[in-house]
């Protein structure tokens, strides 16, 4: 399960050499964010804050060869809960409103942006969601608590809580219990 393996992540995260690097990154990219706890940075990252960014405890983003980008315009809001963690790569961009719950985990390529064309509408992504490699979440989408959003997939309407979306564009099926 998920959850499970997100537990075992902040020890690991917050042991070593490394802890005070990752927490003083993260103290900087974030400076005018509203931060309740420690946010880890490692590797590249772009952060543009012209709106509201929020940032729960133990809050991680991971490094890799590409930079993930974290945009917030003006008059929008960001919200990201505690323990999330995000990979290299993926782009977050908010013009009205982006909501992610507490240890939902993100691959890397991942695009979540609340405008796209002319789709606009506010994104919301629950609690414990595992977001896969090279995801797209379009504008006005809503996951629910639990959900899987496959590799590559492109997600146009709302995941129900404990479901799978799959494909261009996603189709949602519910995750079955062994």
């Amino acid at each position: 399960m998920i959850s499970d393996s997100l537990r075992a992540l902040p020890g690991l995260v917050q042991s070593g050499w490394w802890k005070v690097r990752w927490s003083a990154q993260g103290l900087a990219q974030f400076a005018r964010a509203t931060r309740h706890g420690r946010v880890l940075v490692s590797g590249l990252l772009v952060v543009e804050l012209d709106g509201h960014l929020e940032l729960g405890r133990s809050v991680l983003f991971v490094g890799g060869m590409i930079a993930t980008e974290v945009r917030v315009h003006r008059g929008a809001t960001m919200t990201i809960g505690d323990r999330s963690i995000f990979n290299y790569g993926s782009h977050y961009v908010a013009h009205q409103s982006i909501t992610i719950g507490q240890r939902s985990v993100f691959a890397s390529s991942v695009r979540v942006s609340d405008v796209d064309g002319s789709r606009r509408g506010p994104i919301v992504i629950g609690d414990e969601v595992w977001v896969a490699h090279g995801a797209t979440i379009l504008p006005g989408v809503t996951i629910g608590d639990g959900a899987v959003i496959s590799a590559g997939s492109v997600v146009g309407k709302d995941v129900p809580a404990r479901h799978l979306a799959v494909g261009n564009p996603a189709r949602v099926m519910p995750l079955r219990d062994r």
